[in-house]
């Protein structure tokens, strides 16, 4: 009869945590000097568990000075090459902890009511404010590599547009440990093979294509999701590997949609500025050894002469075709930055499309100069049977949310719900965003949203939202969104989706970070799975 709770614990202990205790510290343990307090300035130390992990415990060895410090733990936004600073801890800030120093010597600090924990590929910053004669921490000298700094947030810097903070790295590193407590278990992270070249998508020379723009669906209509990068399309040949396709008319992107009803996917090709194309798509049911258009933009009346970010077809208005939103960018000449109106196309068949978007209302949420919008996406934010629009934008601009009232108009209404983003230190600044999307997170019966916003750990941090999750927490009718926790601070976040990545009926988030370099040249900007537990 004990077998059985025998054979439970063996499994218990078989699928069960190991944990280990490890110190995360840079320096060699010989205090030689300190910086010279200042006010206001700050002096931060970038650490690196590598694996997943909780914070227990900080240690650092104060060289001089005595009073109250406030040290800070904060999350690492530029991917270990520069700190944070102060601008951000409104929103960067994973524990502070108040710290009173009556000489030199080490202070060991508590972290384990703060429950911070570390993804595996998160480093951490250990920071705090400087104050005139106030505590300093000690460094080390001879070192290579030094991770520690100083940062004084008052002189413009002449290298960089004056704007105001320089950063310098610090003479050796500081004597600053992290304690945490590593955590194993046996069920590993899902995981993905990577079949680019064993399916084909390659180009002619059987390189891979660099993009960041991409887009999916049955464009043959034989129940196959294809491929499309650019101008060049990849029919899938019944998933054992795709044909490629280059298309004989320009594309930065293309966006599909059956606008006719014979189950393919038609084209309209974003090269902006007046040059988008729309083509009805010609090919044979289910051929995969060829494809072909007619375009037909001359006679659609679908003009744009504006930098083309986001083009969306929706039935906004329920006739049971498919209209388009175009939310545009920004144009620069000569150094200045022109910005462009949105735009609403309602389809009024037979390839015609006329202009709506002074009578729907999208015109009076974004007057004049504009906005720079990049992430835009559709969603039923009411749960009222209706799409509404919701838009990024960059520049600090507010988000726009356009709710559908039903009748072939939009309210405006990011203000009133929240999704305008989070105030800053500049009234009517908000973020950079990049990209959006919705999912029910909190699985509560609304729809909560993502936006990823670039965002900078510097002076101009104070002014511009981080990326976040938004949480709906009005009614289904009444939506309300919230900043909510889940989405780490990184200066280069850019577009985000929703999907359950581990098949666990939970929603996860994959955020991509935007690069100047190739992977392995430089600081690593790789994207993030935040997968939710």
């Amino acid at each position: 009869m004990r077998i059985l709770p025998l054979l439970f614990s063996l499994l218990l202990c078989n699928i069960g945590a190991v944990a280990a205790i490890d110190t995360i510290y840079l320096d060699n343990g010989t205090a030689a000097s300190a910086n010279t307090p200042r006010a206001a300035w700050e002096e931060s130390i970038i650490l690196s568990p590598n694996a997943p992990c909780k914070l227990l415990k900080v240690q650092i060895y104060y060289q001089g000075g005595t009073g109250a410090d406030t040290v800070r733990i904060t999350g690492d936004a530029s991917e270990g090459t520069i700190p944070p600073t102060q601008y951000c801890f409104s929103y960067n800030t994973l524990a502070k902890v108040q710290v009173n120093v009556t000489g030199p010597g080490w202070k060991e600090i508590d972290l384990e009511p703060y429950n911070v924990m570390l993804g595996g590929y998160d480093r951490v910053v250990v920071q705090h404010l400087m104050r005139a004669n106030g505590p300093v921490w000690a460094m080390d000298a001879g070192q290579q590599n030094v991770m520690s700094y100083v940062y004084d947030p008052i002189t413009p810097n002449p290298n960089f547009y004056n704007i105001p903070g320089i950063y310098y790295r610090a003479n050796g590193d500081y004597l600053v440990r992290l304690i945490v407590e590593k955590t194993y278990t046996e069920q590993p992270p899902p995981t993905w093979t990577d079949v680019t070249d064993l399916m084909k998508i390659v180009d002619a020379q059987g390189k891979r294509f660099r993009s960041d723009l991409v887009s999916v669906g049955d464009i043959n209509a034989d129940y196959w999701e294809d491929i499309s990068i650019g101008n060049v399309v990849f029919l899938n040949d019944r998933g054992q590997g795709f044909i490629r396709h280059t298309l004989s008319f320009g594309a930065s992107s293309i966006v599909w949609a059956d606008l006719d009803g014979d189950r393919d996917l038609d084209a309209f090709a974003v090269n902006g500025n007046g040059n988008d194309r729309l083509l009805i798509n010609t090919t044979s049911m289910g051929v995969v050894d060829s494809i072909t258009f007619v375009d037909v933009t001359s006679t659609s009346g679908i003009i744009n002469d504006a930098p083309t970010v986001t083009p969306l077809w929706f039935d906004y208005d329920h006739d049971g075709d498919r209209d388009l939103f175009i939310a545009n960018g920004r144009r620069e000449v000569n150094g200045q930055e022109t910005y462009f109106q949105d735009k609403l196309f309602r389809n009024d068949g037979n390839w015609k499309f006329t202009d709506v978007t002074q009578a729907s209302g999208i015109a009076a949420g974004e007057p004049a100069p504009f906005y720079d919008t990049w992430g835009a996406s559709l969603t039923d934010v009411n749960n009222d049977g209706w799409t509404d629009i919701f838009v990024a934008t960059y520049r600090l601009a507010p988000d726009r949310l356009y709710i559908n009232n039903k009748n072939g108009t939009f309210t405006e209404s990011s203000q009133a719900t929240g999704a305008i983003g989070i105030p800053t230190a500049a009234p009517g600044y908000y973020g950079h965003g990049m990209g959006s999307d919705w999912a029910d997170v909190d699985n509560d019966g609304d729809i909560d949203l993502a936006i990823g916003n670039l965002g900078h750990p510097d002076q101009r941090g104070q002014y511009s939202n981080p990326s976040m999750i938004m949480r709906n927490e009005g009614t289904t009718a009444a939506p309300s969104f919230k900043k909510w926790d889940g989405v780490t601070f990184r200066e280069m976040n850019a577009g985000m989706c929703f999907g359950d990545f581990d098949l666990d009926g939970k929603v996860d988030l994959y955020h991509g970070q935007i690069s100047y370099e190739g992977y392995g040249v430089g600081a690593d900007r790789p994207a993030r799975f935040y997968l939710q537990g």
